[in-house]
Formats: C-alpha cells, sequence, structure tokens
C-alpha cells in the first residue's frame, strides 16, 4: 500500500486511495484482538506503521508539488515561491488524524 499510494511517483488519487486505505486497515487492527504475544506484538507493529503512513500521505497531500526525490505527477515542478517552508504535523489520537502546518523559511 505505501509503495503503490506514496512511493516516489505520487498524485493526489493515490493518495487520497492510499489514505482511505490506511484508515480503513486502522480501523481493522482496533477489531483484532490478540491471543498469543506474538499477535500482539504483531500488532503493534502494524498500528505504528499505518500511523507512519498516514502521517506521510496526509504531509505529502497538503504539498502540491514535487519535492526533492518525490515526484507529484499532478504537480510535476517545484515551486519555490509557493512551497519553500517547513511542514509540521499535529496528531489528534481522538479524531486519530493529523493535521499539517506550513511555515515559512527565511
Amino acid at each position: 500500500m505505501a509503495w503503490e499510494k506514496a512511493g516516489v511517483i505520487r498524485s493526489v488519487e493515490g493518495l487520497t486511495k492510499g489514505l482511505e486505505a490506511a484508515r480503513e486497515l486502522h480501523r481493522e487492527l482496533d477489531e483484532f484482538v490478540p491471543g498469543t504475544r506474538r499477535e500482539r506484538c504483531a500488532k503493534a507493529d502494524l498500528t505504528a506503521a499505518v500511523v507512519t503512513l498516514k502521517a506521510i500521505i496526509t504531509a505529502s497531500l497538503s504539498r502540491q508539488e514535487s519535492r526533492g526525490s518525490f515526484y507529484r505527477e499532478d504537480h510535476p515542478h517545484e515551486d519555490e515561491v509557493n512551497w519553500r517552508k517547513n511542514s509540521s504535523l499535529t496528531y489528534d489520537p481522538v479524531k486519530r488524524a493529523f493535521t499539517v502546518v506550513h511555515t515559512a523559511t527565511h
């Protein structure tokens, strides 16, 4: 899922589908009740991976340009005027979602 939807070549369509798939996987993981120590560890690892993927996709959706090694098919060029900024993500555990704030670099 991460490679197909949020790999090196990205698009708003793929990122949006990837975010919804990650949300669904997060819901499924919540419903899974581990029966063994190994299953508890696997659930914790997968949950951490899904939360990380949601962060990556949220940040990627908020930046409408290609930058560095990540290419946006729908925004193929770097945009130094509008997107030369730092991105800061905040996680809301109640909503289980990230918000992004961009601040200009000087």
